[in-house]
């Protein structure tokens, strides 16, 4: 089975589902293909909604990262929802849970990408 895209947008995120294997071939060159697509149209915001991925090897981890850093140096940031047991199991396994956010469902995701990141200020109001 190849690995499946269906992506949307809700305020400036772009929700990517995959289905399928996000393992070493076509499906990770598919998905790194996906993220830089979506980073080049000036959209590096992506809540990826992994509960559809049936099978997840070092190589998919590997773009998991590879996106993680990219959508971050384009001002952006990958995050994921989701999980299934086996993913989640696998990140923990490879301290990766904690590399990205992991957020409970879409509607907090979405949230979280206008909320201000821990320890940022608010800037001060400036008087002309």
């Amino acid at each position: 089975m190849s690995l499946e895209f269906l992506n949307w947008e809700i305020d400036g995120v772009t929700v990517l589902n995959l289905g399928g294997r996000l393992t070493l071939g076509d499906a990770t060159t598919q998905f790194r293909d996906a993220i830089q697509e979506l980073i080049a149209a000036g959209k590096p915001n992506v809540l990826l909604d992994l509960h559809d991925v049936t099978q997840l090897d070092s190589s998919g981890i590997g773009e998991l990262m590879a996106a993680h850093t990219a959508c971050k140096e384009s001002g952006g940031a990958l995050k994921l929802m989701n999980l299934g047991k086996r993913v989640e199991t696998l990140l923990q396994m490879m301290s990766l849970y904690t590399v990205c956010e992991i957020v409970s469902g879409e509607d907090e995701g979405i949230r979280s990408f206008s909320a201000p990141t821990t320890g940022a200020t608010a800037a001060s109001p400036q008087f002309v």
